[in-house]
């Protein structure tokens, strides 16, 4: 058995219909099929990307073959909770005080009408 780890590559290809499942599968292993939006994600090797993805295009059944973005994004979400809520509850102190230079009313207007 081939212990090395292959390099892969997401691909979203958008069909017109599902019926054709089963022909997709020859080109790499089907990760998720879409149903109600028509689409397919697969992973196919790295090195033969351009030659599936070409082939993909070819077929009758396939509107659209494009890269899955989910490469480019960073994957390291360590401290992420902290940062984001170190910057809400920055926004939120600036916010309030904003909030009360810019009140319509004052507080001697409120308090002068009870």
């Amino acid at each position: 058995m081939n212990s090395e780890k292959k390099e892969r590559q997401e691909l979203i290809v958008w069909v017109y219909t599902l019926k054709h499942f089963n022909k997709l599968k020859r080109y790499g292993m089907i990760h998720y099929a879409s149903k109600r939006m028509n689409y397919v994600v697969m992973y196919v090797d790295q090195s033969k990307k351009e030659e599936i993805t070409r082939k993909l295009s070819k077929l009758h059944f396939v509107r659209k073959v494009e890269d899955s973005p989910r490469q480019e994004v960073d994957m390291n979400f360590e401290d992420v909770l902290g940062r984001v809520t170190e910057s809400s509850s920055l926004d939120d102190f600036q916010d309030n005080e904003s909030l009360k230079e810019d009140s319509f009313f004052s507080n001697d207007d409120i308090l002068g009408t009870l």
